[in-house]
């Protein structure tokens, strides 16, 4: 029920934001498809595939292996990790694992530590090869990145969320098409 975000891993496995379902579906390169995370029902709960909420309308990435995905979580404020237990069965929602490692829920600016960071609907996303999770906010007008620190990557204090570029300085930053440096440019 409207399908939007999508994105495929190595072996050529499709992930999918099913916004109308509020879930993250998976659809095998065998054409299996099953739910990954979400149940229907609004909201920014953590926990085991289809006990945890979604509110997510657009985005997501997966890693290269297909273990991790990390959603942008847009109407929660918040950028989500799911992840598959090692060696599990990916085609099993129990299987999978929803944390929230970036955002407070508070539409926000700040940065700092995934715990206390705050986002404004994160949406674009994407994976870099080194592991840095790049991440757009449309009304923010900023390009933002999350690293992880080390330690449990399911912890949010264990993540920093830095501006990269646009401006940081309020919750709905100036817009424009200046170029320059970092967070001197507009977008």
């Amino acid at each position: 029920s409207y399908p939007t975000g999508v994105a495929v891993d190595g072996a050529g496995n499709v992930f999918v934001v099913d916004f109308g379902n509020l879930a993250i579906r998976r659809i095998a390169a065998n054409g299996l498809v099953s739910t990954v995370a979400g149940n229907g029902t609004y909201g920014a709960t953590n926990g085991i595939g289809t006990v945890a909420t979604l509110f997510c309308r657009r985005h997501l990435a997966v890693s290269a292996d297909g273990t991790v995905i990390y959603l942008a979580d847009d109407s929660n404020h918040m950028i989500r990790r799911i992840a598959l237990t090692a060696g599990a069965d990916p085609s099993s929602a129990a299987n999978w694992t929803v944390s929230t490692i970036a955002g407070t829920g508070t539409n926000g600016a700040g940065d700092g530590t995934g715990d206390v960071a705050t986002l404004l609907a994160p949406s674009g996303i994407c994976l870099d090869p080194g592991g840095l999770v790049y991440f757009t906010e449309d009304y923010g007008g900023r390009v933002r990145r999350l690293r992880f620190l080390g330690g449990d990557a399911s912890v949010a204090h264990n993540w920093k969320v830095t501006c990269l570029a646009g401006d940081n300085s309020a919750t709905v930053g100036a817009t424009g098409t200046t170029n320059g440096t970092g967070t001197a440019a507009r977008f």
